[in-house]
């Protein structure tokens, strides 16, 4: 595999846009359609990264250790190259009474500071040096670097919760050196996460190619796979398109029909109000709190605010100083889990009528005098905001995390079964859970809601 690829690169000829990956100083964001050379034209700005900027170190990452060994195997293969280049170019013909004698003088005379490149680093006579590493779902095992240059491979399959970890790596280099780029490249599959927001950052070179541009393939064959794959496959895998996602719970159109509300309007909106709340699991992120006005018929998402998770008392605080100043009609909380415990105290505090736990599972109300059960799921509080959308009767402010977040959430149908299961992905989800809690306000109107 090596020799090969030794092989194809005495063979390159740059299409223009790989060589505008190669000239740029600054970060990139490629979007490329299968097999049209990204890996390779990434591997060469590894590569020139490495010598023009001696000293300086160069992560290259994706989810999976197969797919960035692919793209490190590359700019091994470039690196190997020119090392033989250089040999032949200081030795030429000369000769060594013994192989010691032969490998000691190949070695100082080459590139590398080693004997030879490792299955995970490179490390050259100019101090560069390039590591190869798979992030996995967290990036635990690679927090402690300081990276000049990372390059992320299939960047559309890595976990946001990965891109929180590795970005800080850069910042020292930044300040320091200048340096400090991202290198992103993949094939599109959503409309949303990290790689989806990197072509709206202005930050970014945007690159796209796409296979019907490439000279390195035929119209024969895409014709051929057009006619075999579906419309939105094609689109992703061969054009470089963000499709949205067939399971994609809340269509991009329908969202953005939506999130018309401006500050003015949302600030001058009178009615009952709600607040929704999602609070951090032990250990995770951040809590999420929406607020919304129900006038008349209508809801509008007026106000929406993450925060990093502290303590009950903090977060306890928090809600009871909010109300002080709004007056909720009710405040639905995420009971499950943390929020149980939170739960109790503030419908102690503040009043078990209008503190409401919405944990997923079952609530309690009274109607007319009696008490009756009835199940609320996470299904309920999705769909209910998906009909209000749909009718035209939900409006909320263009909120970028809460819009990410949005079109971020999933499902899954069961032909079994009939059930939709809805699943959350990435940073947003947060602030999902909470924006459907405050929209549940709505179907309260007739009831006197008093206790989880």
């Amino acid at each position: 595999m090596k020799q090969q690829l030794i092989s194809d690169v005495r063979k390159l000829e740059l299409d223009p846009w790989q060589k505008k990956v190669l000239n740029h100083k600054g970060d990139i964001a490629l979007r490329c359609g299968r097999q049209t050379g990204k890996s390779t034209a990434v591997a060469l700005k590894a590569r020139k990264l490495a010598y023009t900027y001696p000293n300086t170190t160069i992560l290259i990452m994706s989810s999976a250790l197969r797919q960035s060994s692919l793209l490190y195997e590359k700019v091994r293969a470039m690196l190997e190259l020119d090392n033989m280049e250089v040999i032949k170019e200081k030795l030429g013909d000369q000769t060594f009474t013994s192989v010691l004698k032969k490998n000691v003088a190949y070695r100082e005379a080459g590139i590398f500071l080693d004997k030879e490149p490792t299955k995970s680093r490179i490390r050259l006579k100019n101090g560069s040096q390039i590591l190869v590493e798979p992030c996995g779902e967290t990036a635990a095992k690679i927090r402690g670097y300081t990276v000049d240059f990372l390059i992320v491979d299939e960047a559309q399959e890595v976990p946001s919760a990965v891109w929180v970890a590795v970005i800080p790596m850069l910042m020292t280099s930044k300040k320091q050196r200048g340096t400090g780029w991202i290198i992103i490249l993949g094939t599109p599959k959503s409309t949303s996460g990290y790689y989806y927001e990197c072509f709206s950052d202005k930050h970014y070179k945007h690159i796209h190619v796409t296979a019907e541009k490439c000279k390195r393939t035929t119209k024969a064959f895409l014709k051929r796979q057009k006619s075999k794959l579906t419309k939105s496959d094609y689109e992703r895998e061969y054009l470089a398109n963000f499709v949205e996602s067939i399971r994609q719970y809340f269509p991009s159109a329908l969202i953005d029909s939506c999130a018309t509300l401006s500050q003015e309007e949302a600030s001058g909106m009178k009615g009952k109000i709600f607040l929704g709340v999602d609070f951090a699991r032990y250990g995770g992120d951040s809590n999420a709190y929406v607020e919304a006005v129900l006038v008349g018929d209508n809801i509008a998402v007026v106000w929406a605010k993450t925060e990093e998770g502290g303590n009950t008392t903090q977060t306890m605080g928090f809600i009871k100083n909010k109300d002080r100043g709004k007056n909720y009609n009710r405040i639905f909380i995420d009971s499950g889990g943390l929020g149980g415990t939170i739960l109790d105290v503030l419908q102690e505090t503040i009043s078990k009528r209008r503190v409401v736990g919405l944990d997923n599972s079952t609530r309690r109300f009274m109607e007319e005098g009696q008490e009756k059960k009835q199940g609320i799921f996470k299904e309920d509080l999705y769909m209910n905001v998906k009909i209000l959308m749909e009718q035209g009767k939900l409006k909320f402010i263009k909120d970028p995390n809460l819009i990410s977040g949005l079109k971020g959430i999933s499902f899954e149908y069961s032909i079994e079964t009939g059930n939709v299961r809805i699943k959350g992905k990435g940073k947003g989800t947060h602030i999902v859970e909470a924006f459907v809690r405050a929209c549940w306000g709505i179907k309260n109107k007739g009831l006197s809601l008093w206790i989880a």
